[in-house]
């Protein structure tokens, strides 16, 4: 599970690391995320390509001092001279003009209009992450920026992308490509740093056990490990700086690829503790049991599942027979999406 074969154009494909310390993320991410690495030849010195279980999670190249380091998103486009003309129309800044990476395929960089730095990719020989949405593997990305409906704009108009607003106390937005969820956007909270910018996540098995292992590791602590209603995540930037979320989600709220190439269809359910009264199960039409996989119990209009003994105070997740976007979000974000459909109901 979690395999990819292949990405629908419009849909984040591949990350990569741009660091001034290569060995030092070798050794800081084999430790973290249990990578192993093999470094292939690239025009300008070395490309190392990340894998996990034999298959590709992630790059890493070398970065000039002044570039810093960080982590970036790749799209997949299925004509890149063409979707780099129409984000240059859209208002964004072309940063590097579309090449070739020999044997992988071609791609571009731009600074969208509010200001984050994304990739584009038209796959070749390489499609991109051959495994997601499991521990050691890429699960999310999320962009920062304070100018949050210019990229609503932006992306919707480039790729596509469907922004769905999520209530809360930051502006806060979700985006959908037809029925699959992509990402997840908000302006930035008090303390993070303003900086318009795509994060990623990576799934940990424990994000304690992970936030200590990545300081014995060198790394820094950016946000302690704290509770949401799916799981647990923490901050972390690598002894570079590279800045990722490690999340650990038992519910597992996967994004993945079968063997068709067609995009998984993936149950999924969620606790909502912070819910003080009981609600109505939220469902699509199908009277099947999230709570326990092969349960056939009735859920009845309350929300919970007789014969349950944890069955109160949670809101069960339905799966309807044209599979809504909430059983493919990852990370974070299907919280807000529980609880905005709760809301409604």
């Amino acid at each position: 599970m979690g395999e990819v074969e292949r990405y629908p154009a419009g849909s984040f494909c591949w990350i990569d690391l741009g660091t001034t310390d290569v060995e030092g993320a070798k050794a800081f991410y084999g430790g973290l995320l249990g990578w192993e690495f093999e470094d292939l030849p690239a025009p300008e010195g070395s490309y190392t390509m990340c894998r996990l279980r034999g298959r590709d999670v992630a790059g890493i190249h070398r970065h000039a001092e002044e570039e810093g380091t960080g982590w970036s998103s790749n799209v997949s486009v299925g004509d890149l001279d063409r979707a780099t003309a129409r984000a240059r129309e859209l208002g964004a800044e072309v940063l590097a003009e579309p090449f070739e990476v020999p044997g992988a395929g071609r791609t571009a960089v731009l600074r969208d209009p509010a200001g984050a730095v994304v990739s584009l990719w038209q796959a070749g020989g390489h499609a991109g992450a051959g495994l997601v949405n499991e521990v050691g593997a890429w699960n999310w990305n999320e962009l920062v920026a304070p100018d949050l409906d210019r990229a609503k704009k932006f992306y919707g108009e480039l790729f596509g992308w469907m922004a769905e607003d999520v209530p809360g106390p930051i502006p806060r937005t979700s985006f959908s490509l037809g029925e699959l969820l992509v990402g997840g956007g908000h302006a930035p909270g008090p303390q993070e740093p303003p900086t318009p910018r795509w994060t990623v996540s990576f799934m940990v098995a424990d994000a304690d056990q992970a936030a200590a292992e990545a300081e014995r590791l060198g790394g820094r602590v950016l946000l302690p490990p704290m509770d949401i209603p799916i799981g647990r995540f923490a901050v972390v930037a690598d002894p570079a700086g590279g800045e990722f979320t490690a999340a650990h989600a038992p519910a597992r709220a996967l994004r993945g690829v079968d063997r068709s190439s067609r995009l998984a269809r993936l149950f999924t359910w969620s606790h909502v503790w912070s819910l003080r009264h009981r609600s109505r199960a939220v469902r699509n039409g199908l009277q099947r049991c999230m709570v326990r996989p092969g349960c056939r119990c009735d859920p009845g209009e309350t929300g919970r599942g007789a014969g349950h003994p944890d069955k109160d105070e949670f809101v069960y997740l339905w799966h309807d027979r044209k599979p809504a976007p909430l059983a493919e979000a990852r990370g974070a974000d299907i919280i807000d999406q529980v609880l905005r459909r709760v809301a409604a109901r």
